[in-house]
């Protein structure tokens, strides 16, 4: 026993947090609404797996209290439709972060728990061992919920639960992603890892969290599904921008006249006009820092993908 806790505290120190950028924000423990998290999953060979996104938006009351509802969202746009799914409803009380969760794999109603408590320090490790895993099964790989802990796993002794300096983050929460487990390392010698991490967070128009490197987040095609038809073709057009003059430059050889949309992270129009000609510079001055995602349609045909304005 004495020697088992000593491997285990050793795991925790010569675990490796993750470099990223996080904002400072006020809101108390946990966002109330409009937030997005991005999150990506990996599996025991420490390649990259899944990703999921989930989205907070709206309220909801269940026994005479109110939650506010989280959705495992199909794309970056906090606009729900019959794609996302509902997965629980969030409440907060004081530092205290509890879910409700919505069972969508047996349909069955479940207990309101404790999901955070900013008051607990980073190696509190009772917390993090006992909490129910919730969003992702690590063996059908499916959203769903499931109140077991890394022991009842039996095949693999895992002996520690990797915990960064920054697990938890005021108005964020923790940087393996919600509910998700951090990212766990084996004791067979390997260094192999699985579990969950934060790429990046967004709360209306600011994005709160940034991993280091992050180069995926919030740039899910923003288009309606009545274009579902049309087929993606990345050779339309070629998309610079230019930050000496601040000006997208669009060069579309022969495959004129096509239709320009930009659109910010939330989905939101911002640019739209024909284009008419081989090159066409566009004036971004206008436009506030940040990410934006472009689509060009031609005839039955789409092209899109994003650009940043530093």
């Amino acid at each position: 026993m004495k020697t088992h806790l000593l491997k285990l505290f050793a795991c925790i120190f010569l675990l490796q947090g993750y470099a990223a950028t996080a904002l400072a924000n006020e809101g108390g423990a946990f966002p109330k609404s409009d937030a997005i998290w991005v999150i990506h999953l990996y599996d025991i060979d420490w390649k990259k797996g899944e990703q999921y996104i989930y989205g907070l938006l709206g309220d909801t009351i269940v026994n005479d209290m109110e939650y506010q509802k989280l959705y495992l969202l199909n794309d970056t746009i906090l606009t729900i439709n019959s794609r996302d799914i509902y997965v629980g409803g969030i409440r907060q009380e004081g530092t205290k972060v509890y879910i409700k969760p919505a069972d969508n794999k047996n349909q069955e109603e479940l207990d309101e728990f404790l999901m955070y408590d900013s008051d607990w320090k980073d190696l509190d490790l009772n917390f993090i061992i006992k909490k129910p895993l919730m969003g992702w099964d690590y063996l059908a790989k499916q959203p769903t919920f499931e109140n077991v802990s890394p022991l009842d796993y039996g095949e693999i002794d895992y002996s520690t639960v990797g915990i960064g300096e920054s697990y938890f983050i005021d108005g964020i929460g923790v940087t393996s992603g919600l509910f998700f487990l951090p990212i766990r390392y084996i004791t067979d010698g390997s260094g192999r890892g699985q579990g969950g991490r934060l790429i990046c967070m967004k709360q209306g128009d600011e994005i709160k969290y940034l991993s280091e490197g992050c180069t995926s987040c919030f740039e899910t095609e923003p288009i309606s599904s009545s274009i579902s038809e049309e087929k993606r073709d990345n050779n339309i057009a070629q998309i610079q921008y230019i930050p000496t003059n601040d000006a997208l430059q669009i060069n579309m050889g022969s495959n004129f006249p096509a239709l320009f949309q930009l659109y910010d992270v939330n989905g939101r129009l911002v640019m739209d006009f024909e284009l008419n000609e081989t090159t066409t510079t566009v004036n971004a001055h206008n436009l506030p820092k940040g990410v934006y995602i472009y689509r060009i349609s031609n005839i039955g045909t789409h092209q899109y993908g994003k650009f940043i304005k530093p």
